[in-house]
């Protein structure tokens, strides 16, 4: 029998700017640095979301190791889905995709239209509203 306690606790996690806005504008920051090491955060993202004095800022600057360059194949792939029109996404939703598609982690993102993207590319999604319902954080749903 699969211990899903233990099946959580292999799963990584890629965030947009959009479910780390909704993260900060929640209060909620402070609970992914319980599970930081499966936290991952592309550059693309930091740059979207890094506004001097937040509290994103300050996140990011004390969880350096989260944000992440690309792989070759992840660059390839943000590439294309920057160059696709229907339907036009971000940069940060494109490189959370990307990134969530060659890792095999999921992907907390808030933006529709990226995330049935990201979906049509086999990448399991979350809303940060379902995010903040896992047994992550202590308690369960």
């Amino acid at each position: 029998m699969i211990n899903s306690s233990h099946v959580q606790a292999s799963i990584k996690y890629v965030f947009n700017a959009s479910s780390l806005i909704n993260l900060e504008n929640l209060r909620q920051l402070r609970l992914l640095d319980q599970i930081g090491d499966r936290i991952v955060v592309p550059k693309p993202v930091k740059k979207e979301v890094n506004k001097p004095r937040s509290g994103l800022e300050a996140w990011l600057s004390h969880n350096r190791k989260r944000v992440i360059n690309f792989l070759p194949e992840e660059g390839r792939f943000y590439l294309s889905l920057q160059r696709q029109r229907t339907p036009k996404i971000g940069d940060g939703e494109a490189a959370a995709i990307a990134v969530a598609m060659n890792r095999n982690h999921t992907l907390v993102i808030d933006d529709k239209a990226a995330m049935d993207k990201a979906e049509e590319h086999g990448v399991h999604c979350l809303t940060t509203h379902q995010f903040l319902q896992l047994p992550l954080f202590g308690w369960e749903t």
